[in-house]
């Protein structure tokens, strides 16, 4: 489900990124195509000006067309100057033109205009000159005619009053005439004038006119090739307008197709944009949908796979109340009769006639064990998977946990030839505080492990105390000899339900649960369990957890023996008639009388008739559980504080949630006989009594030795028993006298021979803090030094506390 929605996401998140990269690509299109509709826009501008400029150019040549005229027409200086000076603005104006142009053949063209300029120019100059030309022969007939009227009249006379304008006057006949006027001017006034001789005054006058109707005729030759002249000055001015006229056509159709073809240039970049952008629209359209329908189908998919998950979810919620169901049932349904039955063994075997009984009661004993076991690692698993273990903090001897485990275990595995090795750190022999409970736990599926898949050889056991900046942990390490395990499987080892070969012979195989729970316990310890090991060459497994010193000594309880008797009444209610009668049947073995009922009910209404000194009571009974039942019994009139002890067959409870709710103590099923005498002996240490008192005399039961089991054979004779323990004593001596030759001398076989000799008695006696070493030596195969210190240690406090049951006032 998880991985359908990362790829639901995945495809989500491409599809973003696909339109985001063709949005990126059309934008960048559009915009170079943005770019080009710019520029163009801008060369638009640009003609657009160059076509402002050209219909500017075109009104002010035909103006200047109009000044030509009017300067031709009327030949004044002022309108031919108004004609130039507007012919220089065209030329700047052309000039400005052709900044503007980018185009070569624009450029030739406004050269040519200019050109043409230059020469209309100077067509109408030279026509300009003909015409004054034509204003002196004008004048010439001025003057002679005014020539004709100086008879009567002689004055000062000036220029002016022979001519219009004196400036446009032909020079020669300009000449004549200022010759003519000094002459007259220097003659003396009207009044004034001398009377000089008419002849020679009209002389001079005929002389005159003479001279200018000369001129005149020249003048008037000259007229005829001057007009010739302006004829064809008109006629190139004409062909040079008409040349202009092209000329300025042309440009302004070159300019308007340039402006055209930047205008479709600017229509084609617009269509391309909006080909772009449809093209786009219908591209991420067409990837919209595509994404749409494989997102939908995803989640289409997604969606029928939470159907199925949730049916999943459904089944696995039924299958885990199933689970619990089960859990229940094994239980309680389960437990109740392996108590029985191992209940029942147990008191069989005491009553056995012969081995063969005995045999059969073992089989049916290991097999109840078995199947406890197995009911237990279960219980233990689904409370370590649901949470519902607590660690407590425990004053307690490590030592004491591990001898009483290991050597719990050996028992189990008697007819193994193992060798059992427990090397303890002397740092150690103190009070720590952890929880002993569950390092028994993880002590005894390691242990029972090392036991279980190791066929012969041996299994060392080492401690350690460990301190850092005023903080300790112990490590404890258990190392076999057995088959061992391949490095594949190692990561696997510490799974549920996984076993080291699945194709093991069956007397190696196992539940797969005690590794599991072993490592979920060293979790909650806040400790580690580690592997080494190797196929054929064996296992190491080292546990660590941290620890707290504890400075108060543990308190010893009273130890009751299985003969001990208490002379207790006690209630008994369960549901179960064999369980009962069993624990009945266990009970007055102890001097315990009992009052069994069946009904919780029906037991409530008989306590006020009877004397009792405590009640056993199961949780799960009808009409009334177990805590309903002790809490109403707490709430009688009569009630005086009796212990109240519960029975049950389940594990998901544990002991703190019993012992607060009310009750004394809680037993779990399936139970072994010893159990209820350890409680009694516990509640009760004041009660307990011996059957006889000779048989207390010589059942002596201490930290280092037991010696129950030998004072049966010699019918409890005290006297006897202790001269055959001196007895043994001196031989023993004798015996680690004979070791420590041997040992020096390196003789592996009398090592072995005296350590097998020595190994009967301690182990009728009981003696486990020496049986281990013996063991190992008895299968040794090379002088250790190390292993027969040890034995000779623990034999130092083997002797001293049995010289001091000998011998009463012996002091070391």
């Amino acid at each position: 489900m998880r991985s359908s929605s990362r790829k639901i996401t995945f495809k989500v998140l491409f599809g973003y990124i696909a339109l985001g990269v063709l949005a990126a690509i059309s934008g960048w299109l559009v915009f170079s195509e943005l770019g080009n509709f710019t520029a163009t826009q801008t060369d638009d501008l640009k003609e657009r000006q160059k076509l402002i400029k050209i219909s500017g150019l075109v009104t002010d040549i035909y103006e200047n067309e109009s000044l030509a005229r009017a300067a031709l027409q009327l030949n004044t200086a002022d309108k031919f100057n108004a004609y130039v000076s507007q012919n220089d603005s065209l030329i700047n104006t052309i000039d400005t033109l052709r900044i503007l142009v980018n185009n070569s053949y624009q450029q030739a063209l406004l050269d040519s205009i200019q050109v043409i300029f230059d020469k209309k120019q100077q067509d109408l100059s030279e026509l300009r000159r003909l015409k004054d030309r034509n204003t002196s022969e004008k004048s010439i007939e001025q003057t002679i005619n005014k020539l004709k009227s100086i008879d009567p009249i002689l004055g000062k006379l000036t220029l002016d009053d022979y001519v219009e304008n004196p400036t446009e006057v032909n020079p020669k006949v300009k000449e004549v005439l200022e010759g003519f006027i000094q002459f007259s001017n220097e003659s003396k006034a009207k009044d004034s004038v001398s009377k000089v001789d008419q002849k020679q005054i009209d002389s001079i006058v005929t002389t005159s006119r003479d001279m200018l109707r000369k001129i005149q005729q020249e003048v008037a030759s000259q007229r005829q090739s001057l007009m010739l002249k302006e004829r064809e000055l008109v006629e190139s001015d004409l062909k040079t307008s008409r040349q202009l006229r092209n000329l300025l056509r042309t440009l302004e159709r070159e300019m308007v197709a340039s402006s055209q073809s930047i205008i479709a240039q600017r229509q084609e970049a617009l269509d391309r944009g909006t080909s772009i952008i449809y093209m786009a629209a219908i591209i991420s359209f067409i990837l919209v949908v595509i994404f749409s329908i494989v997102i939908l189908n995803d989640f289409w998919k997604s969606q029928r796979y939470r159907e199925e998950l949730e049916k999943s979810n459904t089944y696995t919620n039924s299958l885990l109340k199933s689970r619990e169901q089960l859990i229940n049932m094994v239980s309680h349904d389960l437990r109740s009769p392996l108590s029985t039955i191992s209940g029942y063994s147990e008191l069989l075997q005491k009553t056995a006639q012969n081995a063969k009984e005995d045999n059969y009661l073992d089989h049916i004993k290991n097999a109840s064990a078995y199947m406890s076991q197995l009911v237990d690692d279960l219980l233990e698993f689904s409370k370590l998977e649901d949470g519902h273990i607590t660690i407590e903090s425990i004053p307690f001897n490590l030592k004491t946990v591990l001898d009483e485990t290991s050597t719990n275990i050996k028992a189990i595995y008697a007819d193994k030839p193992i060798a059992l090795l427990v090397k303890h750190d002397p740092a150690l022999d103190i009070t720590i505080v952890s929880d002993p409970f569950r390092i028994k736990q993880v002590l005894y599926n390691l242990i029972g492990n090392a036991y279980k898949f190791t066929d012969e050889g041996s299994i060392s056991i080492s401690t350690k105390l460990h301190a850092s900046n005023n903080k300790y942990s112990v490590s404890i390490t258990i190392t076999d000899t057995g088959i061992g395990i391949s490095k594949e499987k190692q990561k696997d080892i510490f799974n549920a339900f996984t076993q080291v070969n699945q194709s093991t012979n069956t007397k190696h195989s196992g539940f797969g649960l005690g590794l599991a729970i072993s490592k979920k316990l060293m979790n909650l310890l806040k400790g580690s369990l580690s592997l080494k090991s190797a196929v054929g060459e064996g296992s190491s497994f080292e546990i660590s957890f941290p620890v707290k010193l504890s400075y108060e000594e543990v308190e010893t309880k009273p130890i009751a023996t299985e003969v001990s008797q208490f002379e207790l009444k006690a209630v008994v209610v369960d549901d179960d008639a064999s369980l009962r009668q069993l624990i009945a049947d266990i009970l007055e073995q102890h001097q315990v009388t009992t009052y069994t009922f069946e009904d919780a009910m029906v037991a409530l209404s008989a306590l006020e008739s009877l004397s009792y000194d405590l009640i056993i009571t199961d949780i799960q009974l009808p009409k009334m559980n177990g805590f309903h039942f002790m809490e109403t019994v707490k709430q009688l009139p009569f009630y005086k504080q009796q212990p109240i002890i519960a029975m049950t067959g389940r594990m998901d409870i544990n002991t703190k949630d019993y012992l607060e709710s009310g009750f004394s103590k809680v037993v779990y099923k399936p139970f072994e006989a010893h159990t209820w005498v350890d409680i009694l002996s516990e509640l009760f240490p004041e009660r307990i009594t011996k059957p006889e008192e000779e048989n207390s005399k010589t059942s002596y039961r201490s930290k280092h030795f037991d010696t129950h089991s030998i004072a049966g054979f010699l019918n409890h004779d005290e006297e006897a028993l202790k001269s055959l323990l001196e007895l043994f004593l001196k031989d023993t001596k004798k015996h680690i006298a004979e070791l420590k030759l041997a040992q020096k001398e390196n003789d592996i076989k009398t090592i072995n021979d005296l350590s097998h000799r020595m190994l009967t008695m301690f182990k009728q006696l009981k003696a486990t803090s020496v049986v281990p070493h013996l063991e190992v030596l008895e299968h040794a195969t090379v002088a250790d030094n190390e292993i027969l210190e040890a034995l000779e240690k623990e034999l130092k406090a083997f002797y001293k506390d049995m010289q001091a049951y000998i011998t009463p006032d012996y002091t070391p």
